[in-house]
């Protein structure tokens, strides 16, 4: 990062800070009960937004999008401060509003943007929350101290084949005319998060991360999804399942289709989801 960027990020945090003061403060009861802190660590591409929207529409849960919640605690900002930037960003660029083509995340007549008694709080933003975490190996326990509530990790895995495609396919800006050079490019950024998450389920306990298996949710979202509130201690309604598992697609999108992939680039991958326990019986014809 250029050093004019770095400075202006800075300014940027300090007036964050000082401007959320007085309003951090008046919240102070609304976060009393809060149980929780869940963020997500992962992949771009993987489906974290469509699992993050979901989380966002329980009565009990605030899940940002994309605050880019390691930055703030990287530099010292407070639990007030903190839960104060996550609940302010679901209400102004919540879920709902989030468009991804002509597929949107709004949860009808559930409780994105809003909330009935919080338990659990967070930010949806995987790839940027595990690589800080892995670089800086000291902020995971800077987090436990800022956010003083037990801490879960939402670890959302698709087919690789299938994260890497689309993850190039957005590095090209749609172009689905991709070269070797692009999922080459790709390809070395997936699996630096998989090392990345290697890393840090290394330095937590197992029942603090969730592996959400993508295909597996699409498949049967009403019984996947309670199974993650089940984690995270909340009661799902059937009312809430069934309004959540609506905009779930009916099927799994193989982006790997839409490329042209070449053998050494398939067994490429292929070598390196072995190294990887998480990843184990996905290849580029199965899953």
């Amino acid at each position: 990062m250029k050093t004019q960027q770095k400075l202006q990020m800075a300014l940027d945090l300090a007036w964050t800070y000082l401007s959320t003061t007085q309003e951090s403060r008046k919240q102070t009861s609304l976060f009393q009960n809060i149980e929780t802190f869940c963020t997500f660590i992962g992949y771009s591409r993987s489906g974290h937004s469509l699992i993050a929207a979901l989380l966002d529409a329980h009565p009990n849960v605030v899940m940002a999008h994309e605050q880019g919640v390691m930055k703030y605690i990287y530099v010292g900002y407070d639990r007030l401060r903190l839960y104060h930037l996550l609940l302010q960003n679901t209400q102004i660029k919540g879920h709902s509003q989030q468009r991804r083509g002509n597929y949107k995340y709004d949860v009808p007549n559930q409780w994105q943007g809003s909330y009935q008694n919080i338990r659990v709080i967070g930010d949806k933003h995987g790839e940027d929350s595990v690589c800080r975490l892995a670089a800086d190996p000291w902020l995971l326990e800077r987090m436990r101290n800022t956010v003083q509530v037990p801490i879960r990790f939402v670890h959302v895995i698709r087919n690789p084949f299938d994260n890497i495609t689309t993850m190039a396919i957005r590095m090209a800006e749609g172009n689905t005319n991709l070269s070797a050079s692009d999922l080459e490019a790709a390809i070395a950024r997936y699996f630096r998060v998989c090392e990345a998450v290697k890393d840090v389920k290394t330095r937590v306990n197992q029942t603090e991360v969730f592996d959400l298996y993508h295909e597996a949710f699409v498949q049967k979202p009403v019984e996947q999804l309670r199974y993650l509130c089940t984690w995270l201690s909340l009661e799902a309604s059937q009312e809430y399942l069934e309004a959540c598992s609506g905009i779930v697609f009916d099927s799994p999108r193989k982006s790997r289709h839409k490329v042209e992939w070449d053998k050494v680039l398939r067994q490429k991958v292929e070598s390196k989801i072995k190294l990887f326990p998480f990843l184990e019986g996905y290849t580029f014809e199965e899953t």
